[in-house]
């Protein structure tokens, strides 16, 4: 696994980071890494979701900053009614 930083922001932080993929890898199989969509991050690559990746073979992973995820919302808890 081989990670390049680059593409600052005019915040400072980086835009993306370009991942060298493994002989093999697939686009799913980083995208899960990262918790992003697969299919977003195909896209974006312009390469299929399941392809298998040539070693060596750069992928870049947008950086969605931690205030644009969506948080899953938690479960409401019942409240009891009545006797």
């Amino acid at each position: 696994l081989w990670l390049i930083s680059t593409a600052i922001s005019a915040t400072g932080a980086p835009d993306y980071e370009a991942y060298v993929a493994q002989e093999g890898q697939t686009v799913a199989s980083i995208a899960g890494e990262y918790g992003i969509s697969a299919e977003y991050l195909a896209q974006y690559n312009r390469v299929g979701v399941n392809e298998a990746l040539p070693g060596g073979r750069i992928i870049i992973v947008p950086i969605v900053p931690e205030a644009a995820v969506q948080a899953t919302p938690p479960t409401p808890t019942p409240v009891p009614t009545g006797p």
